[in-house]
Order: C-alpha cells, then sequence, then structure tokens
C-alpha cells in the first residue's frame, strides 16, 4: 500500500515525538525537518525547539562539537541548511584547535558557499598544509592544479600528485582519478578505468565516490544496470550530506518508483544546498505533481 502525504507526514511527526522525548534531539529535527519539507507547517515551531537544543548541547569550548554542527548546518539533512552558520561554527571550531575545518573553510572560499570567491584566501589556508605534506592538503591543491584556481594549470604535476596520493590509499584522490577518467579533460576518457576508480573509491568510505559509483551503476556505464545497488550507494552518498546524490537518488525514485515522497524529500534537500532540480519537484510544484499522477492525498 502507498503512503498518502499526509500519512508520511504522521509518522514523521509520530517518531520526532519520541526521539525527542529520548533526548535525541538531532533526530527528532531530522523529522520535523523533513514534515516540513512535505507542508506541515505545524512542525515548525518544534523544529526550531529541536535545533536551539541542539546547539545548547555543544559546549563552545568543544571543537569536535562545532564542527560537527558546522557539518549538519552544511549538509541540510537534520538541521536546516545554512552555510552562513556552517561556515560560522567552522571557523570557532579552527579557533578552538580543531584543524582540520582549515579544509571546510577554504573549500568556502574556492566553492563560494555564503563568503566570496578569494583565491588568495584559499591558498593562504591550503597552502601550509600542502607544503607540510599533509594528503588533504595535496589533494585539495592538485585540484587547483586541475581547475587553474589561483595558480597555472598543471595536469601533468596533478595527476603525479594523484599518483602519489593513490599509491598512500588515499580515497578522495581515488575518486579524483575517476573523475579525471570520467571527464576525459586531464587524461584520455576511459569509462571502464573511471568505474574501477569510483567503485574503490566507494569501498574505501569516500561519500563522492559512493555517488559516482552510484551513478554508474543506476546508468550502467562499463556494468551492467544494477538499480538495488545504485540505490544502496546513492542512499549512503545522499545521508553523507552529497548533494548531487540527493539530486541523482530523488528523480530516481520520483520517476521510476512509488516512494516518490522519499524522493521529493531528497530533492528537496538537494535544492537547499544549491543543486539544480527540475522545478516539478519543488515544494510550490508538488501538489501539481501529485495531482498529475493522480496520487492522493
Amino acid at each position: 500500500m502507498i503512503k498518502t502525504v499526509h500519512t508520511e507526514i504522521d509518522d514523521y511527526v509520530r517518531r520526532a515525538y519520541y526521539a525527542f522525548n529520548a533526548g535525541d534531539w538531532l533526530l527528532a529535527a531530522h523529522y520535523y525537518k523533513n514534515a516540513v519539507d512535505l507542508g506541515d507547517a505545524s512542525s515548525n515551531n518544534h523544529l526550531e525547539e529541536s535545533e536551539k537544543l541542539v546547539i545548547d548541547s555543544v559546549s563552545e569550548h568543544d571543537a569536535e562539537g562545532l564542527f560537527w554542527l558546522a557539518r549538519e548546518y552544511h549538509s541540510g539533512l537534520s538541521l536546516r541548511q545554512s552555510y552562513e552558520k556552517a561556515f560560522q561554527y567552522f571557523t570557532l571550531a579552527l579557533e578552538r584547535g580543531y584543524s582540520e575545518a582549515v579544509f571546510e573553510i577554504a573549500d568556502y572560499f574556492r566553492s563560494g558557499f555564503f563568503v566570496e570567491k578569494c583565491v588568495e584566501e584559499y591558498h593562504s589556508l591550503i597552502g601550509p598544509k600542502a607544503s607540510l605534506g599533509n594528503l588533504k592538503g595535496l589533494h585539495f591543491m592538485s585540484i587547483c592544479l586541475i581547475e587553474g584556481f589561483g595558480i597555472k594549470v598543471d595536469t601533468d604535476a596533478a595527476m603525479k600528485i594523484l599518483g602519489t596520493l593513490e599509491d598512500k590509499e588515499y580515497p578522495p584522490a581515488i575518486n579524483s582519478l575517476g573523475c579525471c577518467y570520467d571527464y576525459g579533460d586531464t587524461v584520455n576518457q576511459d569509462y571502464s578505468i573511471a568505474y574501477d576508480y569510483f567503485k574503490r573509491a566507494a569501498q574505501m568510505g569516500n561519500a563522492n565516490g559512493m555517488k559516482n559509483y552510484g551513478s554508474y551503476l543506476l546508468r550502467g556505464i562499463s556494468c551492467s544496470s544494477d538499480v538495488q545497488r545504485a540505490c544502496y550507494w546513492l542512499n549512503k552518498a545522499a545521508n553523507r550530506g552529497v548533494a548531487e546524490a540527493k539530486r541523482i537518488l530523488g528523480e530516481y525514485l520520483v520517476k521510476e518508483s512509488d516512494k516518490y515522497i522519499e524522493g521529493f524529500l531528497w530533492l528537496h534537500n538537494a535544492a537547499e544546498q544549491g543543486c539544480m532540480i527540475d522545478k516539478k519537484y519543488l515544494p510550490q510544484e508538488f501538489n501539481a505533481f501529485l495531482v498529475t499522477n493522480e496520487i492522493m492525498l
């Protein structure tokens, strides 16, 4: 039996109520947010209360907790997505000594999330890390060499760095090598090699590798199409906050399965993170989508 939207909202509100009373405010916020995204305005106050309790549970001196809170605001999976708040908490985490936050802040300057793109700020943050041989810093520098972000494009140097990182079994670099063979900009395009890299990266726990591997499985690129495995890997990537995985998974669930509500929620979340989504999947068009497809509310 296919659930109606109202039944789905009731389920989310019920789960949120139990999570809240159990003291799991992040999980409560996640369920209340899903209810709000489906049009339940009455859950807004509960969502705000849950978010406040999540924030209050993190000490201003807890660097790791501040970093975790920033990631939650960045992904928008459980808390309402806010790049401004994410940047604020990443900065606080760095000030409290959580060194990994430097990469997240640098990526904001590279991508233009909340702050304006700034080459100088990016390289001032990443340069020292790369020069010290930090694997993450080297990986960020290889991306700059490919994109020409603040430095001259040098694909040979970038591939050399990525090869070194592959030897060290660094998952993000293995995914990046897959992207190189997928795009064909830095090396000759070869989907079969890209597939192997994406599979390795996914199995090593890299979220973007999961997204890319799932996408290949869904489309049957250099492999037989396997929807079940594709959704498994895309779901893992989506739950790790990868916006593009949310978009791919959401579109598939809405168009090709009876899990249209779950699909809509993934698409709505992806849109909050800046993904370009077909307007028929956005909140203001969702009721029309239901009517057009004769889905009962």
